[in-house]
């Protein structure tokens, strides 16, 4: 029975230690913040760039997108979700944030946003449901992370 006991104890610690790596505590994002960092993103005026995105829902899907935007232009031929280029991207944390912090969930979700230190925009968005906690297997936290950012002059 005690066998039992530390067997259940321990796998479930590890599907909680396993889901913890998504978990922004609170809500760690500033509307004011995020105003100044479009800003100072906007002045660098970048018409030339590339990065690399993946996004990731629950613990196993993964999927990475390439964008490119050139003289300006952003290229939605390509395979991305929603975000073709570093002003969507900052429109779609807005979405996100609007969505999942302020309407459907009333502020009962996880939502965390951190900057890039030279190019000011989102690097990392994460966002978990805290009403799911109570069910890790339903629990499908999701994470956006630049991975690469290159700009060309």
């Amino acid at each position: 029975m005690k066998k039992r006991l530390l067997f259940i104890f321990l796998l479930i610690s590890a599907a909680l230690l396993t889901s913890s790596c998504y978990l922004v505590l609170g809500v760690d994002f500033d509307e004011l913040t995020f105003e100044e960092h479009l800003a100072s993103w906007k002045e660098l005026d970048y018409k030339n760039y590339s990065f690399t995105y993946t996004e990731r829902i629950g613990l196993f899907k993964k999927t990475e997108f390439s964008v490119t935007v050139k003289d300006g232009e952003k290229d939605t031929n390509k395979n991305a979700r929603d975000i073709y280029c570093i002003e969507d991207l900052f429109d779609y944390t807005m979405k996100l944030y609007d969505r999942n912090v302020t309407a459907e969930h009333n502020g009962n979700v996880t939502f965390g946003v951190s900057y890039h230190p030279d190019y000011y925009f989102p690097n990392i968005i994460k966002i978990r449901h805290n009403e799911s906690l109570d069910n890790f297997l339903g629990d499908r936290p999701m994470t956006i992370r630049i991975n690469s950012f290159l700009a060309v002059d």
